[in-house]
């Protein structure tokens, strides 16, 4: 895992245009870059695969969610990063996982590194494909608030700080 990427300066970074709270924003600096710790416990071979995961693959790949929350433990200092972890592929239509959450359900803060994850996943180039443009990104995310699985506020927002200039390298 790196130090720090431009996926935890967007989560936070997106946090603050959304006016939310500053335990909030700690908990997004924690949570972005702690969001896929439960992947240590997914073998090499799935993650690094060069092609498509059958079924069964994506349900073990399911699972660093899980991982991640138990490896986050019950520290107090994480209570709200445990949920960012466990959250992140929630959707508010209940299709997301691990617990297939709907709508208030999925903490703000786990819909926010779920956003920024979705564009960062598009974005960076992955072992079945190389990055794809900004633009790719946007159109998948507008797609995903229409049918009902983000929160259509958040992507515009996050959109429009891209496109301003205020996500950095986002644009």
């Amino acid at each position: 895992f790196p130090m720090w990427n431009e996926e935890d300066y967007l989560n936070r970074a997106l946090g603050a245009a959304l006016g939310r709270s500053a335990e909030d924003l700690s908990a997004l600096d924690r949570g972005g870059y702690l969001h896929d710790i439960g992947k240590i416990g997914i073998p090499d071979a799935l993650l690094l695969k060069p092609s498509a995961l059958t079924p069964e693959e994506f349900e073990m790949m399911k699972q660093h969610t899980v991982i991640g929350d138990r490896l986050c433990g019950e520290l107090r200092s994480l209570r709200l990063v445990r949920e960012i972890v466990r959250h992140h592929h929630e959707r508010l239509d209940g299709s997301g996982y691990p617990d297939g959450l709907r709508g208030d359900e999925v903490s703000v803060p786990a819909q926010i590194v779920s956003t920024v994850d979705l564009y960062d996943a598009c974005t960076s180039a992955r072992p079945c494909r190389p990055a794809l443009p900004p633009e790719y990104a946007f159109t998948e995310l507008r797609d995903e608030a229409a049918r009902g699985l983000r929160n259509p506020q958040m992507v515009e927002a996050f959109i429009d700080l891209a496109r301003s200039g205020q996500l950095g390298g986002a644009a």
